[in-house]
């Protein structure tokens, strides 16, 4: 340990449970020095920076006692490590320190429960799930710089954060959603009842994400969901810091900050009052997912990873999935900690930008950042473990100095599970935990969209990358129905061969929809949108482009707020065949965006309580129709021409039945 962070450190123990008076009064001792032109916060503040010789930073400030409010901020956040010269010291032992104590520590993969294929044990969870939807929360941290996305507003030119990425036309934000409600209607298909389950979602000033992600609930009415039930936390920005030990300014009268990691996401539901909060809802277990993987709720994965740790009433889990060379990625791993007494065991994430850890290898499942938790035992961890895996990563950036590593402290979010570690007398091969890893396909977990293609560049983490596996993903559905389809893409090509995508609501489980959608064809260079739940298609072919759209395809509203419901719209489509010219292929910029201009569209657009009803017709050309509320609508062929007869209906006349049998959930199609 350096000089200066021995001394540091002994400060920090000093003012340990101290009143900010009392720090006050300690620093003017041992400084010798008063300044009595600020408020005792600014003041703290300023003693702590001259005490690490940081004084010169206010130089570049117009009005100091500005700058000395915003680190207040940090100092206070930072209060359970020491505030501002806690974080000071952490990074600065993070660069400083030797690495001989990970002497006593090994990296084991982890035993892990095996849900790359769907089998009756896995099914159990699924089910089990499903049923106790009513226990879960949903946590996203969803305030992260994102800058290697480098997404910039098109009119104003400002950065923007992830959640604004238009991403399948819909957002990033809008997809995680839709998952969300997915499970909900596959709740009430099952048990008709209805669950809305509570929504966290850490935000961050950087780039206005806040304001974003209030616009986006705002623009789609809270997704006609209760706006009590989404909770926003805005986490404060840390300073970042160079090699050098010296606080960094972008500009002058700007400090240089940056979001301090997804695991203050625990400190925040802490200082929120989110736990009790939560608890009083009967919410005792979450989710907790990241913006910039969309691909994670596909079929079973997620349904069978909520269930495993419910069922089995864990404290805390992973998903970990086979790695991908290229990718920065975490390594899921069970940690053996040698100590006086015994042997630690816990589960923990080795991040990618960690040192000295050779005995990581290819044999570690990728962390996905897909977790589940026991809320009241995670606010147990977090009280002792405020700010967990801290870590200092520098990259380069710019500063008003000029281009310089800059790190900020980091704290990750998995790593909140080195709490619940187990104590053995001696070596244990299998350690009994209270968290756990599953195994998922990579395919249906996890491809994130982080950073921007780059011409000729690789495609790994990029949004065209996500969107080719979603498509691929797509395609092995579509063959479990028995639709023929062309390859996605050929070689290394980013533009698909086909698009074929579905509202989740639809399964999400590939068993439900491949009930739903059978036979057919989509041929080369087309596009088949399917924005609805309830749907009989069999023996659809589609060259050109095919929509079938709906604003509200899980049921009806009432008083601004969807109810799961058999009054969603439904369509009916036996040996239809549709004919155009489809997208305009010279005029996509990015297929992900699914923003196209299509020379000629064949567009359904169902309100609620709706029906389309067509049999043995083909569709040539543009066509747009549009079925009102309480309407059924049959599509009659005479000659070239579709005639559409509408009649007026009270409530549907059929549905999927859903229930269960043999520990598997089957449909039915009903006549009503």
């Amino acid at each position: 340990m350096s000089v200066l962070s021995y001394s540091i450190e002994k400060v920090v123990e000093s003012l340990k449970e101290k009143s900010l008076s009392e720090k006050i009064n300690y620093f003017e001792k041992e400084l010798s020095f008063s300044c009595d032109d600020f408020s005792n916060e600014e003041r703290y503040v300023f003693y702590c920076l001259s005490f690490i010789k940081q004084l010169s930073l206010l130089e570049h400030f117009s009005d100091s006692k500005k700058i000395l409010n915003e680190l207040y901020i940090v100092d206070a956040f930072y209060e359970p490590i020491g505030g501002i010269l806690g974080y000071y010291l952490e990074i600065l032992k993070a660069k400083n320190e030797s690495k001989s104590h990970e002497i006593k520590r090994s990296y084991l993969p982890p035993q892990t429960s095996d849900f790359r294929k769907l089998n009756k044990e896995v099914y159990r969870y699924i089910l089990y799930a499903i049923e106790h939807l009513d226990q879960f929360a949903e946590i996203y941290p969803i305030g992260g710089a994102a800058d290697r996305l480098h997404l910039v507003d098109e009119q104003t030119k400002k950065p923007l954060p992830a959640a604004k990425l238009p991403f399948l036309g819909k957002g990033l934000l809008s997809l995680l959603i839709e998952d969300v409600q997915a499970r909900e209607y596959l709740h009430f298909k099952l048990y008709n009842k209805q669950v809305q389950t509570p929504v966290c979602m850490m935000t961050s000033i950087e780039k206005d994400n806040h304001k974003h992600v209030q616009k986006i609930l705002g623009e789609n009415n809270n997704f006609f969901r209760d706006p009590h039930s989404f909770y926003l936390l805005c986490q404060p920005l840390c300073p970042t810091i160079d090699k050098d030990g010296n606080f960094c300014v972008e500009s002058f009268n700007h400090l240089k900050k940056k979001p301090g990691g997804h695991g203050v996401l625990w400190k925040m539901l802490l200082d929120k009052n989110l736990f009790p909060i939560l608890k009083t809802q009967g919410r005792n277990k979450a989710l907790v997912r990241q913006i910039n993987n969309p691909i994670a709720g596909a079929d079973f994965s997620l349904l069978a990873f909520m269930g495993y740790g419910l069922y089995n009433d864990k404290d805390f889990g992973f998903i970990g999935c086979e790695p991908k060379e290229g990718t920065k990625e975490g390594r899921n791993v069970l940690v053996e900690e040698i100590t006086d007494r015994g042997v630690n065991y816990y589960h923990s994430n080795i991040e990618y930008c960690q040192s000295g850890l050779s005995s990581i290898d290819q044999s570690f499942l990728a962390n996905t950042n897909i977790l589940f938790c026991d809320l009241q035992a995670v606010e147990k961890a977090v009280i002792k473990t405020p700010f967990p895996g801290m870590l200092v990563n520098y990259k380069e950036g710019k500063c008003l100095s000029g281009i310089k590593k800059t790190a900020r402290l980091e704290a990750t979010m998995q790593n909140i599970s080195d709490s619940f570690s187990v104590y053995s007398e001696e070596k244990d091969q299998s350690p009994n935990l209270t968290s756990f890893v599953t195994q998922c396909d990579r395919k249906y977990t996890l491809s994130p969209a982080k950073k921007v293609y780059q011409t000729s560049g690789s495609l790994i983490e990029t949004p065209e990358n996500a969107f080719i596996d979603i498509l691929k993903n797509n395609k092995t559905l579509l063959d479990t129905c028995g639709v023929k389809t062309p390859d996605v893409i050929h070689g290394n090509s980013i533009n698909p061969n086909f698009i074929f995508l579905y509202h989740q609501a639809l399964g999400p489980l590939f068993s439900i929809i491949s009930k739903k959608i059978k036979g057919g064809e989509i041929a080369n260079g087309s596009e088949v949108q399917l924005e609805l739940a309830e749907v009989f298609i069999e023996n659809l072919s589609v060259n050109g482009s095919f929509l079938l759209l709906s604003n509200q395809p899980l049921g009806h509203v009432v008083d601004n707020r969807l109810i799961y419901s058999d009054r969603g719209p439904k369509a009916y489509l036996k040996n239809v065949t549709i004919d155009n010219q489809g997208i305009d292929k010279d005029k996509v910029k990015d297929y992900w965006r699914c923003e196209y201009q299509r020379k000629e569209e064949v567009t359904i657009v169902l309100e609620e309580n709706s029906e389309i009803f067509a049999e043995d017709i083909t569709i040539k050309g543009s066509f747009h129709l549009v079925v009102e509320k309480n309407t059924k609508a049959t599509l009659r062929q005479t000659g070239s021409h579709i005639e559409v007869i509408k009649e007026k209906i009270d409530s549907p006349t059929w549905k999927w039945a859903y229930f269960i049998e043999n520990n598997e959930i089957k449909i039915e199609k009903r006549t009503l």
